[in-house]
């Protein structure tokens, strides 16, 4: 048994993230809400948004590593329709050494809201139109759960770009997390009567490898 190359390095690049505002100070003091504190809370779900979307699409040059551009990962041809044989191939591309256990619950399917509106569209035949995912009268269009696995929606992949994975198999590093920081000093900021809110954070990621994710690019557009 040869162990060469048993454990291998899992380089992470760290990124960092930030933005900016300035307030006036005559608003802060005549707003009826604590309106830092709304501030501060809407740059927390800017943050969640954003590491959604670089899970997603991150190009891993100025943001981690998205799925949709790991190496390694298998590509499944829609050929511009959606098919159940389509998405049968793009599930079963991930093999089951990849499911095992705690990652079986991690799998997904990630589309936009348009390629699950026509997943679940998908009709049992030519000449009946009735839902082939349905389990009543009508599809559970609510439940965003496609063969049996959840349907994740990202907004930041286009309608032609679909992918299945186990994402328990990405690993994102928070080396800092969302730091906030305000200053009403410098002459800018005294000259305008303002203050600067800074939100800061450095994160990396990357899937541990792209068998862990099947991808397509070519589904309806």
């Amino acid at each position: 048994f040869n162990t060469a190359s048993y454990v291998s390095p899992f380089d992470t690049t760290i990124f960092r993230w930030d933005g900016a505002i300035h307030i006036g100070l005559d608003f802060l003091s005549d707003s009826p809400i604590d309106f830092g504190a709304h501030v501060t809370q809407q740059y927390g779900e800017a943050l969640l948004q954003q590491l959604d979307n670089v899970i997603a699409v991150g190009n891993g040059s100025t943001q981690p590593e998205g799925i949709m551009n790991k190496s390694g990962t298998t590509f499944v041809n829609f050929g511009g329709a959606t098919t159940i044989g389509a998405y049968e191939s793009l599930r079963f591309a991930v093999p089951k050494a990849e499911h095992r256990n705690p990652y079986n619950q991690t799998a997904v399917f990630c589309g936009t809201e348009v390629s699950y509106q026509r997943a679940m569209a998908i009709p049992v035949g030519t000449s009946d139109a009735r839902r082939l995912y349905s389990t009543t009268s009508l599809p559970n269009y609510d439940g965003y759960v496609f063969m049996g696995r959840p349907y994740k929606i990202c907004e930041a992949l286009t309608n032609s770009q679909i992918f299945y994975a186990v994402l328990g198999r990405y690993r994102m590093y928070r080396r800092r997390g969302l730091t906030i920081r305000a200053s009403t000093e410098g002459d800018t900021l005294i000259r305008k009567n303002a203050m600067l809110i800074m939100a800061s954070a450095r994160f990396g990621g990357q899937l541990e490898r792209g068998s862990s994710a099947a991808i397509t690019t070519n589904a309806p557009a």
